[in-house]
């Protein structure tokens, strides 16, 4: 089963447990689960990456293209469909959502729910 990783996961890791200088060999068995078809992320995740200035940053940018999974259409559209729900639940405060739909985590949800 392939696996989605989010932008906090990989910030987390580069600042506390895994950094390049401590533990390169993380960041190639990264690479190397999403060379085995494993491990994926989205452009958006980049993107927030690339923000960064930093050596994750870097890592991101010289990272393998299918790491970071392209938007599609159908993304898009389920997207949408994330935010709907998101936005019709009272149990969640209005900044959560504002937060939450302003990030790559509405886009990591729909990807996951259309791709499987």
């Amino acid at each position: 089963m392939p696996y989605l990783i989010d932008s906090s996961a990989l910030i987390q890791a580069k600042n506390l447990f895994y950094r390049f200088s401590f533990c390169p060999g993380f960041w190639e068995w990264l690479v190397g689960e999403n060379g085995n078809g494993l491990l994926f992320s989205t452009d958006r995740v980049r993107t927030e990456l690339l923000d960064g200035g930093d050596e994750l940053s870097d890592w991101a940018r010289n990272a393998p293209a299918g790491l970071f999974l392209a938007t599609t259409e159908a993304i898009v559209a389920r997207q949408a469909m994330v935010a709907a729900w998101v936005q019709a639940n009272p149990q969640y405060r209005q900044p959560a959502k504002a937060e939450f739909l302003s990030k790559a985590d509405p886009f990591l949800v729909a990807h996951s729910a259309e791709t499987g």
